[in-house]
């Protein structure tokens, strides 16, 4: 996000707040303007669709902008910009290492060799086709062998 929008994103925050930033207020009137904040759908910068904001979002707004006024209102850059948030880089690693193998493998067909996620086992709603593994053959008796 660039600093003009990161601005932009600010004064929306800082339009938002202003009813409950006003001085002199008695408890019941806060109250109020809170509730009429939190009931209100809002159109974010540069978004069609309105949204409703939380309350403990709105606490979080009123907090930063008392510590740091309009700044603290500016959207943060994430810490991990740039990194892979929603694969563990370990499977991630390891599914590179199983599509080398076997380059005709498929996204599904990675979860399924131990070790591909996490836990180290398959699991989830992909099932193993093939033979059953020998651990898993019904013995003579209608038991499982251990």
């Amino acid at each position: 996000m660039d600093e003009d929008a990161r601005e932009k994103m600010a004064l929306h925050r800082f339009r938002v707040i202003a009813p409950v930033l006003e001085t002199g207020l008695s408890r019941q009137e806060l109250a109020a303007r809170r509730t009429e904040i939190l009931a209100t759908e809002f159109r974010l910068p540069d978004t069609p669709q309105p949204r409703r904001i939380a309350r403990r979002t709105l606490e979080r707004w009123v907090r930063r902008y008392a510590e740091r006024g309009v700044k603290g209102l500016m959207p943060q850059p994430r810490s991990d910009r740039g990194r892979c948030r929603a694969i563990d880089p370990q499977i991630l690693r390891r599914a590179v290492e199983l599509k080398d193998e076997v380059p005709e493998r498929t996204l599904d067909r990675l979860a399924l060799p131990a070790g591909a996620r996490r836990g180290g086992a398959a699991a989830g709603r992909h099932r193993a086709r093939g033979p059953v593994p020998q651990a898993h053959a019904a013995r003579e008796d209608g038991r499982k062998a251990v």
